[in-house]
């Protein structure tokens, strides 16, 4: 019986020490828990803002829809969450070039000017200040422009709170 004794303080000691590190634990992951919780509750009162709006559900169902197979993106986030969503229906090109933030690159109207021939080409861009490559939207329609051609908005997709966040342009006829 002296054995058993002497192993209960060794015991105590471990439990005690092991409670002490698994507490903390707990409570992280309880706290987390939470967090995650609210989190998710405001999401679905708000949709999200900006690049986590829910509003790219709408824009991947419309370029489903609309049938592009292949839209260009003005601006960087827009294709993979369509790819994504879409299943790989829609695959939007990345045409605005990594090169510059504040300004399309030297290369921007080689890469876009093509697209230009075929009237169902789609492009779509974030709306004015949401954008994180700039000045796309402006170089197309000087492009379109110098064309005789203009470039026109033919959907729209805003956050819950009405902000336009994707717009949707087609190069069309006219100036």
């Amino acid at each position: 019986m002296v054995e058993g004794s002497a192993r209960r303080p060794r015991h105590r000691w471990y439990t005690l020490l092991s409670a002490m590190c698994i507490a903390p634990i707990i409570v992280w992951g309880a706290v987390d828990l939470a967090n995650a919780l609210r989190y998710h509750r405001i999401l679905a009162v708000s949709g999200g803002y900006g690049a986590h709006s829910d509003a790219i559900y709408q824009l991947a169902g419309f370029l489903q829809q609309q049938a592009p197979a292949a839209p260009l993106a003005l601006d960087w986030g827009i294709d993979a969450p369509v790819r994504y969503l879409t299943g790989g229906l829609a695959n939007p090109i990345e045409a605005f070039g990594y090169e510059r933030l504040d300004a399309p690159d030297s290369d921007f109207a080689g890469r876009v000017s093509p697209f230009m021939d075929n009237p169902d080409n789609l492009y779509v861009a974030h709306a004015s200040g949401f954008s994180v490559f700039r000045g796309r939207v402006e170089a197309v329609a000087a492009l379109a422009a110098g064309r005789g051609m203009k470039l026109e908005e033919v959907a729209r997709f805003a956050e819950r709170s009405g902000r336009p966040l994707f717009l949707v342009y087609r190069v069309v006829q006219g100036s």
